[in-house]
């Protein structure tokens, strides 16, 4: 595959999209976009669809990433933007769909977003497809019915790329990026490294902040276990003490029976997430009357 610099550097840029399970029909699309724009090939479109199975933001990135390639391959001069449900109906004034008013040509349909599957909106997708030719699509689908999907968009998306959950592998070699590019080397470090990848891919990230802000502040450059265990506090396990208190002053508080419920509701909800191997969103506003315990609450 010959390709520009840039190009290049953009796809050296993909290559760290963790859970990205081909990267060839990336190296692919490349071509694609060259022989498209120096006229060779006249068929086909540059729509994707991007089958997403990881419950990081690697779709986000990838989305970037094919913005960055038609960009500097000079089929897009402008921006993205990801459309609501409403963008796809038509506008009862003018007589055309919403999305063909706006300024953008990259247009990503994500239905995490929209909370729809594709397979639920696949007649609105694909009228939009036939009917908006001069734009590009992108389709973030979390959907898995795979077979629909493909027969519903025919020859109107011909490129698929997959991204798998982000495997333990994936979080090994996260690590080590990362510590290399802040100049800390690993040495005889297997447990620690192995104990960090047990985590969620999130809680990588944050333990990995942490260990960097220590080996800064104590001018730390080669990690082994021993470090790990003696001065980083990693691998010793911290005693967690079982505390219900703070379940029991709210159960002794008088009446907010809808508070205490929705406390244990949020409760569960962390405990699932965590087998799902998610953050949970746990963001909260209380709302009352002065006087009324909000401040206890919290």
């Amino acid at each position: 595959m010959v390709v520009n610099v840039s190009t290049e550097i953009i796809l050296k840029k993909a290559k760290e999209i963790y859970g990205l399970k081909d990267f060839s029909v990336l190296e692919d699309y490349c071509s694609y976009i060259k022989m498209r724009e120096n006229k060779k090939i006249n068929f086909g479109t540059y729509n994707v669809l991007i089958r997403n199975r990881s419950e990081y933001n690697s779709a986000d990135k990838l989305v970037e990433i094919i913005w960055e390639l038609l960009k500097v391959n000079n089929i897009l001069d402008g921006g993205y933007k990801y459309i609501e449900r409403e963008d796809m109906k038509k506008n009862k004034r003018t007589g055309k769909i919403k999305l063909e008013e706006y300024n953008e040509k990259l247009i990503i349909i994500d239905t995490k977003r929209m909370d729809y599957s594709i397979s639920f909106m696949r007649a609105e997708i694909k009228d939009i497809l036939e009917n908006c030719k001069e734009k590009i699509f992108i389709l973030v689908d979390e959907d898995r019915v795979e077979g629909l999907i493909n027969a519903t968009m025919g020859e109107d998306i011909i490129w698929t790329m997959e991204i798998e959950k982000i495997s333990r592998e994936n979080k090994i070699d996260y690590i080590d990026k990362v510590l290399k590019r802040n100049n800390i080397k690993l040495s005889n470090s297997t447990e620690m490294v192995n104990k960090l990848a047990e985590n969620p891919f999130w809680k990588v990230r944050n333990e990995l902040l942490n260990i960097i802000v220590k080996c800064k502040s104590e001018n730390i450059c080669v990690i082994t276990d021993e470090v790990a265990n003696k001065k980083l506090g990693i691998l010793h396990e911290k005693k967690v003490k079982q505390n219900n208190n703070s379940l029991e002053e709210l159960d002794k508080m008088v009446g907010m029976q809808a508070v205490k419920k929705q406390i244990n509701q949020i409760l569960n909800y962390i405990k699932v997430n965590k087998k799902r191997d998610k953050m949970p969103m746990l963001h909260m506003c209380f709302l009352g009357n002065p006087r009324n315990r909000k401040n206890n609450s919290c």
